[in-house]
């Protein structure tokens, strides 16, 4: 007869050995894979970026937002029977945008300026942003409110960093570019740019004597840095974001659409994300600075964020897009989703 003493032993020390086991597992996850982001996010990743390197026509978006006073019929309907905020008279004054960025980043360059209510902030750091309230309206019909994570799928933003506060400013609409290769605002599609050789490009613009790039304006990633044109840049960057080199995510780039809007690598079956901009500092002023105003600093640990995002129809006057004159309001298809 077995003594039980010695089975109860056993059970444990078996217990005990597979968790020994799980834990060397995770531990080697992570040193693989990083903290912040697991095997099938790299999966996921590797796909976006692999997909977004080849644009052909098929994959031009023609819903774009366009920052336009009014009602505009194809905004309506990306926002949900929405507009796009202005501080003041629509048209002739300072458009709501937002920016997704980490804690660190946050705390170091924009809090304080916040929490002291300034009417003045000096950026000196051109920003990715999108329009409001495109993200905040996005999750009407679908999985809501999101995580961060999904927030960075959804920007197209590479999982081997920290992103944690949206950060909303006011900014003038020419102060923003489109990263494609008609860099207009106005309107709700993009061209693309075809490559002909390493570093040589066929803009849309070449082909257009009405439609040529200034080469007097200048863009600068970062106060201090060289200013280029904005063909330069483009064609920099379309040459040496999609590195994928090693294992380490954080050595890669990101799935740049160069078509307007940013690839959702969260929802890779309808990688249409959100109309994205540039926010353009001025090279020409100290060096590269502008002059905007913070809004607000939404933080993804703090209960205000599950509050910032419309998880069902929302207007800011609080009337009923449906009954709006003039407005279809078209949803998009949910689809399925990765992760969240």
């Amino acid at each position: 007869m077995k003594n039980p003493r010695s089975q109860g032993r056993n059970s444990v020390h078996s217990i005990l050995w597979i968790a020994a086991l799980l834990l060397m597992f995770t531990l080697h996850v992570r040193a693989v894979y990083g903290a912040g982001y697991t095997p099938a996010d790299k999966e996921a990743y590797t796909r976006a970026m692999n997909n977004a390197r080849d644009v052909a026509q098929k994959d031009v978006f023609n819903r774009l937002l366009a920052i336009v006073p009014g009602r505009d019929k194809v905004n309506s309907a990306r926002l949900h029977g929405c507009e796009i905020q202005w501080e003041g008279h629509p048209g002739f004054s300072r458009v709501l945008v937002v920016a997704f960025m980490s804690r660190k980043s946050y705390e170091d360059f924009y809090k304080q300026n916040l929490e002291q209510h300034q009417e003045e902030y000096i950026l000196t750091k051109s920003l990715w942003v999108t329009v409001v309230p495109e993200m905040k309206n996005y999750f009407i019909g679908r999985k809501c409110p999101p995580s961060k994570k999904r927030i960075a799928q959804l920007l197209g933003l590479n999982p081997a960093f920290d992103y944690d506060v949206l950060v909303e400013m006011w900014v003038h609409p020419e102060d923003l570019f489109r990263p494609s290769p008609d860099p207009e605002v106005t309107d709700h599609e993009s061209e693309i740019a075809c490559r002909i050789s390493r570093n040589h490009w066929i803009f849309p613009s070449d082909l257009n004597p009405f439609l040529r790039l200034a080469p007097s304006a200048k863009f600068v990633d970062h106060k201090g840095a060289q200013a280029v044109t904005f063909r330069k840049w483009f064609t920099d960057r379309a040459e040496t974001i999609y590195g994928m080199e090693g294992d380490d995510l954080a050595k890669w780039g990101m799935p740049w659409t160069r078509l307007g809007y940013s690839y959702d690598w969260g929802r890779l079956k309808d990688p249409v994300g959100l109309s994205e901009f540039v926010l353009r500092i001025d090279p020409d002023q100290n060096g590269g600075e502008l002059r905007i105003k913070l809004h607000r600093g939404i933080d993804s640990a703090a209960s205000d964020w599950d509050e910032y995002f419309a998880c069902s129809k929302y207007c800011f006057d609080d009337s009923d897009p449906l009954e709006s004159p003039g407005v279809e309001w078209v949803p998009d298809d949910p689809g399925p989703e990765m992760s969240n």
